[in-house]
């Protein structure tokens, strides 16, 4: 196996807060208990929690600060996911980096802190070029780095009808849906796995995006152990974003991909509807779309 191959981050979570103290099946503090246990019984060492401080602060909600504060003390590591979790194509880039500002206020000099950042719904305005390029002169100004992510099976959408059902008190099947998060999770891994060593040729150290959710705690433990079982190697944050790939990256509208890695100079000056570029693109979504491979992802019903 080669040295870059099939090595993916530790799970980390995109929300390290919740609007409401109460999921469906634990409280915050629960959620966070469970999640540390689990990530030690299994050996993995750091995994990255990009917090919403905003939603922790929340008037009227229990202080969340205290659950970020342990993630830290047991090894993992935060980074910045803005104050309060706007999409950039949905508001000016004054007020976007208003909220970043805000959030690094929050999280610089707390134990476990990277100057990383992550963009809300993955959404970098990629084709509103003077806004995406403003907010990354500004992340380069104040030294943070885009935390890209590779590997994304949507399980927002898990837990969401998760949370639907439990509301309506209707009878889960548990185990039904663990086999089917770690079914979907692992074909999302394999397949931006894939994606990668055809667009740039080898398997890089991969960041797979999870949420600090309530399904996250119920199959964590069983994906970690799926995943290894299929070859891949849990690695921390820390290395995964050491990879050169997430380095020479370009920083700001889709255009600047276009020649990057070789890749053809005249992109198109949209994403077709529906395409994961128009909305929350993986680094690979990105590269194959600036290949001249529009219908190269991984939902059904999109692209060519």
């Amino acid at each position: 196996m080669e040295a870059w191959n099939k090595q993916l981050e530790a799970p980390e979570s995109m929300h390290a807060s919740k609007r409401l103290d109460r999921g469906a099946f634990f409280t915050t503090t629960e959620r966070t208990e469970r999640l540390i246990a689990t990530l030690r019984a299994e050996g993995v060492e750091q995994a990255a929690f990009f917090a919403v401080p905003g939603f922790i602060a929340e008037p009227g909600k229990v202080d969340g600060s205290a659950h970020i504060a342990a993630y830290a003390a047991a090894g993992h590591v935060i980074a910045n996911h803005t104050w309060d979790h706007p999409r950039l194509s949905d508001i000016s880039a004054n007020e976007f980096v208003q909220s970043i500002a805000q959030a690094e206020s929050w999280l610089k000099g707390k134990t476990g802190y990277r100057p990383w950042f992550r963009f809300p719904y993955l959404d970098q305005a990629y084709f509103q070029p003077a806004k995406s390029r403003k907010v990354s002169a500004y992340l380069r100004k104040v030294g943070l780095a885009d935390a890209w992510v590779t590997v994304d099976g949507l399980d927002w959408a898990i837990e969401a009808h998760t949370l639907r059902a439990a509301k309506r008190h209707e009878r889960m099947d548990l185990s039904a849906l663990r086999a089917n998060y770690v079914s979907t999770m692992v074909h999302a891994a394999e397949f931006y796995d894939e994606l990668a060593l055809s667009l740039i040729g080898r398997s890089p150290a991969h960041v797979m995006l999870l949420h600090e959710a309530d399904v996250t705690v119920i199959c964590l433990s069983d994906l970690i152990r799926a995943l290894r079982g299929r070859g891949w190697a849990i690695i921390t944050a820390d290395e995964a974003y050491a990879d050169p790939l997430y380095h020479a990256l370009p920083l700001g509208p889709a255009k600047d991909f276009c020649g990057f890695h070789s890749y053809p100079t005249n992109c198109p000056s949209q994403a077709p509807m529906g395409h994961p570029l128009s909305n929350a693109p993986t680094v690979f979504e990105l590269m194959a779309w600036a290949a001249g491979r529009q219908g190269t992802n991984r939902y059904p019903g999109i692209g060519q």
